[in-house]
């Protein structure tokens, strides 16, 4: 057998997160303060960025709606107009700020990094920043997107993850490995 077989998924494989990724542009927004918990938008169920036309998944208008409703029914269109709303720069300083695109640094072998279009780099363009937003056109592994939600968890720091919880030397000397934050 191959390498490949022995390397944990959840370090080595890149998905698409998808709508996980909603509350993470929020923050991002909230933090910035181009949105807060009472913003509302008017939500008619498609919205046209960059050239494409994003739909809800339900593919309904949902008319005024509020962030926390964004949220409950899951709209792309509210996660685009938030996201637009916060600029590529500010939007994409905070995926990297949530650690997409970089390892973890987590003690298994094989970690990937993921896949993030920057808007400084061939092959970003406009329509990135919108369906990023809602977790597509990206790629993170399942440790990234769980550090990231993390941090929202622990008032807005990303801790580098492991899985190792202490070592025991020859001379049975216990090395513990501390809660590390990233940033």
């Amino acid at each position: 057998g191959s390498d490949e077989q022995y390397l944990d998924r959840a370090v080595a494989a890149v998905w698409e997160p998808g709508s996980v990724t909603k509350p993470l542009t929020l923050a991002a927004a909230f933090e910035a303060g181009t949105a807060s918990p009472r913003s509302t938008y008017i939500d008619e169920g498609a919205i046209e960025y960059a050239g494409a036309t994003i739909s809800n998944w339900d593919h309904t208008p949902h008319g005024p709606t509020t962030m926390a409703q964004l949220l409950q029914y899951s709209l792309n269109v509210g996660a685009v107009h938030v996201a637009v709303s916060l600029g590529a720069e500010r939007f994409n300083a905070a995926l990297a700020d949530f650690g997409f695109g970089s390892p973890t640094g987590i003690d298994m072998n094989g970690e990937e990094a993921g896949i993030v279009h920057w808007p400084t780099e061939d092959g970003w363009f406009p329509g990135h920043l919108a369906t990023n937003s809602f977790g597509q056109g990206m790629a993170c592994t399942p440790i990234q997107i769980v550090a990231a939600i993390g941090a929202l968890a622990n008032d807005g720091v990303l801790m580098k993850p492991h899985v190792v919880a202490a070592t025991v030397g020859p001379a049975g000397d216990v090395a513990t490995v501390a809660p590390t934050p990233v940033r």
